[in-house]
């Protein structure tokens, strides 16, 4: 399947539609939504006729669950539409969240087939009955678990190469379709050997776990829409690619927020205090058209001069850094500045410390580390200390 749907992908790539862009996404989510339309109405068809001459009730259920995967494939096919269209005045950032949306829908749906899977799966549970299982009708639902399978496999991967979480959730609905087929066929092997109660049991296991793959999806898709912080990776890449150019030193204070595909990052960089506004404004713009080329997304950099070296500033640095060094709930600092009369500093810094730091951490920190730079250096008067998360948000900031 990864060979296919990589030809595919080629096949479909052009100038306008090369990988990465919204155009790209949209044709693989629309092209993967109509072939699993016209799987599942297949397989629909296969499992309710089996379910009706075997009389298995959770076949039949599986056939209906089958069904709930063609609505999803409608679902995705009309997201990929809306999502592709260009931005407006209303969504100048145009309207690829609506694919999460579309993914919660999804989810909902993997969830309420779960409920009424069960409440048939409890009534046959309660009342056991008899059912009709042949080598022919196991023969065939076989081959749908095959066929469940590569679509499966085909869309995960179509997923893959687009970068979209609409079609990854819509593979594992496949994947749960092919795993709930599967038990089916072990209520079957079990009716030869008179064993029909199996039939209920099974249904019940097979609701809790379609419940259980809409909660997974839906749980992810809800943090993409009220959003999350970027990976550790993202923002280490950052950093390197920034501080590779010569001139750029310190990235910090770094903020993403995507909307699908589109990524807008904004970032703090400190250059040379020697630097002209010109000079300190190149610099910026070529961080961001490199970051924007290597990471496909688009940045804003502030530039902020760093400080000229004297024999207190040097002290106070070494100090910080010493006490970084020493408490592993520290990350790094910036924007190191001293003013005031010789003899009466007052010394202003940003420390950057890990997540999930509580606020009497944060005021003992901040505590520990003015005692110690006043007590070290005596030309000190005030020490001023903003403490920030290593991934800050506006309204955290301290």
């Amino acid at each position: 399947m990864k060979t296919i749907a990589n030809i595919y992908a080629k096949k479909i790539s052009s100038d306008s539609l090369r990988p990465g862009t919204v155009a790209f996404r949209s044709r693989m989510e629309t092209s993967e939504g109509w072939i699993s339309i016209i799987v599942n109405s297949l397989l629909f068809a296969i499992k309710l006729t089996l379910g009706l001459i075997s009389l298995s009730i959770a076949l039949i259920a599986d056939a209906f669950h089958s069904l709930s995967d063609l609505s999803s494939s409608i679902i995705i096919i009309v997201s990929a539409k809306i999502a592709k269209k260009p931005s407006d005045m209303e969504h100048p950032f145009g309207h690829q969240r609506v694919e999460a949306i579309a993914t919660i829908i999804i989810a909902t749906l993997l969830f309420v087939t779960g409920i009424e899977l069960g409440r048939s799966a409890v009534e046959r549970i309660l009342h056991p009955a008899f059912f009709i299982s042949t080598n022919w009708i196991i023969a065939v639902i076989l081959l749908t678990i095959v066929l469940k399978e590569s679509l499966t496999r085909f869309s995960w991967q179509l997923g893959e190469i687009s970068q979209s979480t609409l079609l990854k959730a819509d593979a594992w609905h496949h994947r749960s379709d092919a795993l709930t087929t599967l038990l089916v066929i072990a209520t079957f092997i079990f009716a030869r050997f008179n064993i029909f109660y199996l039939d209920g049991y099974v249904g019940v296991g097979m609701s809790l776990f379609i419940m259980y793959s809409g909660f997974t999806v839906a749980k992810k898709a809800m943090q993409h829409l009220i959003g999350t912080a970027p990976e550790p990776e993202f923002i280490q890449n950052v950093k390197t690619i920034a501080e590779g150019i010569s001139g750029v030193a310190n990235v910090h204070d770094l903020i993403l927020h995507q909307y699908g595909a589109n990524k807008l990052l904004s970032l703090h960089i400190e250059v040379p205090r020697h630097f002209t506004l010109l000079e300190a404004h190149d610099l910026a713009e070529r961080v961001e058209a490199k970051i924007k080329k290597e990471l496909k997304t688009h940045t804003t950099v502030h530039y902020e001069p760093t400080i000229d070296p004297d024999s207190l500033t040097d002290s106070v640095r070494q100090i910080i850094v010493q006490g970084i060094k020493a408490d592993d709930r520290l990350e790094s600092f910036h924007a190191l500045h001293a003013a005031g009369e010789k003899g009466n500093k007052n010394i202003y810094f940003d420390l950057v410390v890990q997540p999930g730091i509580s606020l009497n951490e944060i005021e003992n920190i901040r505590r520990k580390m003015t005692a110690v730079l006043k007590e070290s250096c005596p030309a000190i008067n005030q020490v001023t200390l903003r403490i920030e998360p290593s991934y800050p948000i506006p309204d955290q900031l301290d």
